[in-house]
């Protein structure tokens, strides 16, 4: 199965909510998804917003070791992916309906990512990357890789900073793009790399069984 979360642009929480509940009304349009065999996720469009709504409707993806963190300027550590309040945040908004992507718990974990895969597309990416098992396909990110806060000021002008880099674990800080662990060729269409993402993805999942595919 591929998807494709697609950008969110604004903020708050009403936003939030209407953009996972659409995750779920999406899924109920096409009750196939839940019988392929392994998982794409395509951040090829994630080109910045809001990651909140994405991250919150993935949470399945998520384990409680996942090593991803958020970096301030004194150098603290903290966990980008909150495993249990991603999932009270989507419940909220289910409606009682099962995640869709609850199958892919475990197992391999393609994701595809673009040079326009940036900013929040970024940080979904290096959340995805706390997962040990994830393998990234296609070209480097766009180097955007910040989290940053807005600051409304007294004459109703915004003031943005950027406050946090990401890491995974005790690794150095990510700076400038985020290489793919296969990357694709110059110039090769991203339907190709979702292509070579799912063989691999349904090559390595046992549910798949001797013969890939159904994805």
């Amino acid at each position: 199965m591929r998807w494709t979360p697609p950008p969110n642009v604004g903020g708050g929480q009403q936003m939030i909510d209407a953009n996972v509940k659409r995750f779920y009304d999406e899924a109920d349009a096409h009750p196939d998804i839940r019988q392929a065999c392994a998982l794409v996720v395509d951040l090829s469009e994630q080109n910045g917003g809001n990651a909140w709504p994405p991250l919150i409707a993935m949470y399945p993806l998520f384990g409680t070791a996942n090593k991803a963190n958020a970096v301030d300027r004194d150098g603290k550590r903290i966990p980008v992916v909150d495993r249990a309040g991603l999932e009270r945040m989507a419940r909220a908004n289910a409606g009682g309906r099962a995640n869709p992507l609850a199958p892919y718990t475990d197992g391999p974990l393609a994701v595809v990512v673009g040079s326009d895969t940036s900013s929040a597309g970024e940080m979904l990416l290096v959340a995805l990357l706390g997962e040990q098992r994830v393998h990234t396909f296609g070209q480097t990110s766009d180097g955007r890789s910040t989290l940053n806060n807005t600051y409304p000021l007294a004459d109703g002008s915004l003031l943005v900073l950027t406050e946090l880099r990401f890491a995974l674990g005790d690794g150095p800080l990510y700076r400038g793009g985020i290489p793919a662990m296969h990357p694709s060729g110059k110039g090769e269409p991203v339907e190709a790399t979702v292509r070579t993402a799912a063989e691999w993805a349904a090559a390595h999942s046992p549910k798949c069984g001797p013969a890939p595919g159904g994805i």
